[in-house]
């Protein structure tokens, strides 16, 4: 069998992938597939994989096989422009995400300070208002 140099594949990969980000935007806004529904449709497969590749210890040995260098690699050559670009364009879905758990802390009442290491009313109150937002909004 004849196989091609990973060297010359991996840039005939990299020259094509990356010319073709019109063909990728044109997919996705042209498919008629529910990806949501879809991928909602596939969880437990999701678990499945995502278990047996835990039981192999997939994730870990890939992390320590790539190792620390290599994610600071990345994130000096491409992770600032992208961090700063992803954070300006989430902007409003971090708003939406947050909202909910803002307003359950201003409708919450505290009870009175007490003696420094007997307020865990308090502390109650505010987990209590957060849990119960967070499964308003699950």
């Amino acid at each position: 069998m004849i196989v091609k140099d990973p060297g010359a594949s991996a840039t005939k990969w990299s020259t094509r992938a990356s010319a073709a980000q019109a063909t990728f935007l044109a997919g996705v806004a042209g498919s008629t597939k529910d990806q949501a529904t879809l991928a909602a449709n596939a969880e437990n497969l999701w678990a499945q994989n995502v278990a047996t590749a835990a039981a192999n210890k997939r994730f870990s040995t890939r992390l320590l096989k790539v190792g620390t260098q290599a994610w600071k690699a990345g994130v000096a050559a491409v992770g600032g422009t992208r961090y700063s670009q992803g954070v300006g364009n989430a902007q409003s879905k971090y708003q939406a995400g947050v909202a909910p758990f803002f307003a359950a802390l201003t409708s919450v009442t505290l009870p009175a300070r007490g003696p420094k290491g007997s307020n865990g009313a308090r502390v109650d109150a505010v987990v209590n208002a957060l849990m119960a937002a967070k499964k308003a909004n699950a």
